[in-house]
């Protein structure tokens, strides 16, 4: 089926202005339609990934109560898909008994899919890899807003710790400072600078080197190397999404989402992969920045990496 990609925007855009803001909708996407846990890779349809499939006297109920609206079968040319599922913002902010790895260890050089956190969190996420700032030509770490920031009261140069504190950071773990987000960009995305003489080498951790950035694709396999689950595999079965998340009490709108899944079922991502990087598992290209996830279907979310470095002004 050849496809207009200006086509799927505009759809999509009209699918957000009508539906993404209802309370049972948290994510519009482009991808293969998805039928009692059965992925159909021979078709595609504008997505509506919901918190709770309604159906009956229930549906009705929601609909009066102006909780819902109806989803129409098709939207322009298109046909659509209701998909039921929770997701959230994948960082850890728990204490207690966290199973060992190498992971949650200060390392040196740095690298991608290590544990680290800001000062104030009690939590970890994971640092993502190296960029280059375009201006300046300083090296930066890329991770999530809600990694490197969480608040919306932020100091500013604010520092990361390396381990994250859940993982035993503290002040001597000061690897860089805060330097910007791109939450103003809709992307839950954020840079902070190298200091101290800290070096850090373009490595995955058990994974490989990054070979650059590229635009994703529906159907890609896809691999990232995160601080909680390690190194999972997945492919991305929806693009172009725009999904609604609560961030410290606020809903905010994330755009350029890429939906990752993996057809066996088993682990794509959880709490603590928040800021990894999922690279094109052939040639190593960075295509998604990974951010949020979800169980029962298990799936991850991740924004276009190429939007990333934009609205940050920096480079791979």
């Amino acid at each position: 089926m050849r496809l207009s990609t200006t086509a799927v925007k505009n759809t999509l855009f009209q699918a957000a202005q009508s539906y993404l803001y209802m309370p049972n909708i948290s994510l519009i996407d482009f991808g293969f339609p998805e039928v009692n846990g059965a992925i159909y890779h021979d078709d595609v349809a504008i997505r509506f990934h919901v918190y709770q499939k309604l159906r009956g006297v229930r549906l009705e109920t929601a609909v009066s109560q102006n909780k819902t609206r109806l989803i129409p079968k098709t939207i322009g040319q298109f046909r659509t898909d209701v998909i039921e599922s929770t997701y959230r913002p994948t960082w850890f902010g728990n204490w207690g008994w966290q199973q060992k790895n190498p992971r949650m260890k200060t390392m040196s050089p740095l690298q991608g899919g290590i544990s680290l956190s800001n000062e104030f969190q009690n939590s970890y996420g994971t640092l993502g890899g190296v960029v280059q700032d375009k201006l300046t030509g300083d090296f930066m770490i890329l991770s999530n807003w809600h990694v490197l920031v969480g608040d919306w009261f932020h100091r500013p140069k604010r520092r990361i710790f390396q381990p994250g504190r859940l993982d035993g950071g503290t002040a001597v773990h000061t690897i860089a400072r805060l330097s910007r987000h791109a939450m103003s960009h809709g992307l839950d995305a954020a840079v902070a600078r190298l200091e101290n003489g800290h070096g850090i080498m373009n490595y995955q951790y058990e994974l490989g080197s990054v070979q650059g950035a590229a635009q994703s694709q529906l159907g890609l396999h896809v691999v990232k190397s995160g601080r909680k689950t390690a190194v999972t595999h997945g492919q991305i079965t929806g693009i172009l999404g725009q999904a609604v998340l609560n961030y410290a009490g606020i809903n905010r709108k994330i755009d350029h989402v890429l939906t990752i899944t993996n057809s066996n079922g088993s682990e794509v991502s959880e709490s603590g992969d928040s800021g990894s990087f999922w690279l094109n598992a052939q040639t190593h290209q960075a295509v998604g920045l990974h951010f949020a996830g979800g169980n029962l279907p298990e799936r991850a979310l991740a924004m276009e990496m190429p939007a990333v470095l934009q609205a940050l002004n920096v480079i791979l």
